[in-house]
């Protein structure tokens, strides 16, 4: 119960690490890519299609002229040669266009405010003024690339059938080691640099005295702040004949769209947020756009005045995406929404804030078997609605678990025949076992109410007992052979899970569940193997389950 205290502990811990992060300011960044290039082939290839990338509308994107710098990739020197460059004052030129900011206007405010704006003439000098504008201004972002380890699919067919043909001889085979090679393209790493444009009163009234004045504009030093750096993986590779794309554009645009998708993960202000517009069910008009996709985690925020006149965001309750809009159109006063559903207790209104948070679609669990025996357990599974993306299809997941016990009696009638003939009570004892098991499966979330949930699963499992006593057994076989004294099973096992909310993201979770679990037979599934020496099977035929556990999402 000790090390069952000390992971409650730690999960409590950490639930009060993600409850914690709750800012929710919000606007629409905007973006300039540059890439970061050397002199090798795969460089050129790359500098040779950087005109052509294309980015996530989940942003707006700033032209520059300079796509590509040769410089060392670090923070410093790309801030350095940024900085010469002008591409801060490159990148804010893209703004210098009335008609683009009322166009840009129309993506960040709400459709009201769109059929406002409609409505009246907005001249440049009524936009100096909007307070809008100020807060898509300070939301400039140029995101440095740099691509490395880069291998052709072929390449890595190459390698491995060299390693599998090495083996091959290895274990006196002929070394022959065919792959089927079904897919194209690239893969390799690149390490992906954020920096924002920072924007303060001085730079703001400098950028309107330039807005007639392009050469003044593009010579001012815009001030530049390094924010996060990242390494990813690049897999910029397709099924061959799939289509027609240029495979090292394909390479490049996947490389650029998870550089991105990564800074969202570890920068909170890349995070999609907007206001609801109805509550049954809760909608908002967020959807492909904002790179929403189905589960994606969402905290509700109401915005209130303090008696001082200050604003607050407190904290309503969680949802969950479930059916995401394809809304990748410019808002026109009737954009599509998304629908949510709700993980946990919370009552909502139209206007309050619904925030995108960070979300791993992992969740880790720990606790006891109290039935059949007590046992000690431990779970992890992954959401594979987050894969697969499908409106309407939430909660879907792949686990793995395992455990341990030391508990379980073999009730082979051996034992007490023995105790009987010896008159040696103490060989009751010797059937005494200790087991480890482990397993895989499928499992579903069908939320019941809020905080309750419904989990079916279903699982299969491989188990191994040995014999505690090892002299007792020795006594009692004579000759046995040591390495022998165990017994594997291979069964099956379904049931259901009902998790129960904590917090949003910590729950205890009872379930109970039926398996083919038992040791009494010789074939089949849930049948005893090993034991060679020993003339009897092992005798345990619980197949019912029941355990609690604590668990906590990320």
């Amino acid at each position: 119960m000790k090390k069952i205290s000390i992971i409650i502990l730690l999960l409590f811990f950490l639930q009060q690490i993600v409850c914690s992060q709750t800012k929710a300011k919000y606007d629409r960044n905007s973006v300039s890519v540059i890439l970061i290039a050397g002199n090798s082939v795969y460089d050129t290839k790359l500098k040779n299609q950087i005109n052509k990338i294309t980015i996530s509308d989940k942003y707006y994107i700033n032209t520059v002229s300079n796509k590509t710098l040769n410089v060392n990739h670090n923070e410093t020197s790309i801030l350095n040669e940024l900085k010469s460059k002008k591409i801060p004052a490159q990148s804010l030129n893209t703004w210098r266009n009335l008609d683009l900011l009322i166009e840009r206007a129309r993506y960040n405010l709400t459709d009201n405010q769109v059929n406002q704006m409609k409505a009246s003439a907005r001249g440049l000098e009524s936009v100096k003024d909007e307070r809008w504008f100020k807060k898509l201004l300070g939301k400039n972002y140029i995101v440095a690339i740099k691509f490395s380890d880069i291998k052709t699919q072929a390449e890595i067919y190459d390698k491995q059938e060299a390693i599998n043909s090495g083996l091959s001889v290895l274990q006196g085979g002929s070394g022959s080691a065919y792959i089927k090679r079904s897919r194209e393209g690239y893969k390799g790493k690149a390490t992906v640099y954020l920096y924002r444009i920072k924007m303060n009163d001085i730079d703001y009234s400098k950028f309107w005295s330039f807005w007639n004045n392009e050469t003044s504009h593009l010579q001012y030093n815009y001030k530049t702040e390094f924010i996060a750096k990242s390494e990813i993986r690049v897999n910029g590779t397709q099924f061959k004949g799939e289509s027609n794309t240029d495979l090292i554009l394909k390479f490049l645009n996947d490389g650029i769209d998870a550089g991105l998708q990564q800074l969202g993960n570890i920068y909170n202000p890349f995070a999609a947020k907007t206001p609801i517009v109805s509550t049954h069910p809760v909608k908002a008009k967020i959807g492909l756009k904002e790179g929403v996709k189905t589960d994606q985690l969402f905290f509700v925020y109401e915005l209130t005045e303090t008696a001082d006149g200050d604003l607050k965001y407190k904290r309503k309750g969680t949802l969950r995406a479930k059916n995401v809009a394809d809304n990748r159109n410019i808002a026109t006063g009737n954009s599509k929404t998304s629908a949510f559903y709700k993980v946990n207790w919370g009552r909502y209104e139209e206007g309050m804030l619904l925030v995108q948070k960070k979300d791993a679609g992992i969740s880790i669990s720990a606790g006891t078997i109290v039935k059949p025996a007590n046992a000690y357990k431990f779970r992890i599974s992954y959401n594979l609605s987050r894969i697969i993306n499908t409106n309407k299809f939430t909660q879907f997941k792949i686990y793995g678990e395992g455990g341990i016990s030391n508990n379980f009696t073999d009730e082979n009638t051996v034992f007490a025949n023995y105790a009987n003939e010896t008159g040696n009570n103490e060989y009751l004892d010797a059937g005494k076992l200790s087991t480890y098991f482990y397993g895989v499966g499928l499992e579903k979330d069908i939320f019941i109410l809020p905080f309750i949930q419904f989990k079916p699963f279903f699982g299969a499992y491989i188990e191994r007992s040995r014999y505690t006593d090892t002299d007792k057994i020795e006594k009692m076989s004579g000759n046995f052979d040591l390495p022998k004294k165990y017994g594997e099973i291979f069964y099956l096992q379904f049931g259901a899970r009902l998790p129960i909310n904590i917090f949003y993201n910590l729950k205890i979770v009872p379930s109970v569940s039926y398996s083919t679990r038992t040791y009494n037979k010789t074939t089949g599934i849930g049948s005893a193997i090993g034991f060679e020496a020993y003339p009897n099977n092992i005798v345990i035929n619980d197949k019912v389950f029941a355990e609690i556990m604590l668990r906590f999402d990320f």
